[in-house]
């Protein structure tokens, strides 16, 4: 039988206080397979990667550490 992988990719704009806390909130809830963070300002975006990153370890929502990528 095929066994359809469910994926969750979510996209944030912005890499503030919100953006930051809204993704950090998905992390730990485990809602996402896939976190891309976006800012105008890209050592920002890639703080804050670096960041969420840095937390997964021990996230145990988590289940199978979802990748969290910038652009």
């Amino acid at each position: 039988m095929n066994e359809q992988k469910n994926t969750h990719k979510v996209g944030l704009i912005g890499t503030g206080m919100v953006g930051a806390s809204f993704a950090y909130a998905l992390m730990q809830r485990g809602t996402a397979n896939e976190l891309v963070l976006i800012d105008a300002d890209a050592a920002r975006a890639e703080g804050e990667v670096m960041d969420l990153n840095h937390g997964l370890p021990s996230c145990s929502p988590c289940g199978s550490s979802p990748a969290v990528t910038r652009i």
